[in-house]
């Protein structure tokens, strides 16, 4: 029988989250061909989508300073407290 692996974290900063969940697909392994990572966040940051142009979304200030998720969608704005799970 297969298993999944779990991380959780509970006081992360956004980078580092999603620096987590990006590396989760290094993980998998035929023993363990799932993977979950949830983190409550802290701090604040801007999270583009993958395929999102931040000139078109963001101020040239802000969009130096903004995150690339590794999966599409929109725009998002993670701040303390916010729950990330990938």
């Amino acid at each position: 029988m297969s298993a999944g692996r779990l991380y959780i974290d509970h006081d992360q900063t956004p980078d580092v989250a999603l620096a987590h969940g990006a590396a989760l697909p290094a993980r998998l392994s035929e023993t363990a061909p799932v993977a979950l990572y949830a983190a409550k966040l802290r701090g604040d940051a801007l999270a583009l989508g993958r395929y999102q142009l931040a000139s078109q979304l963001l101020s040239p200030e802000k969009a130096g300073a903004a995150l690339r998720r590794c999966t599409g969608g929109a725009l998002v704005h993670a701040a303390d407290g916010v729950s990330y799970v990938a």
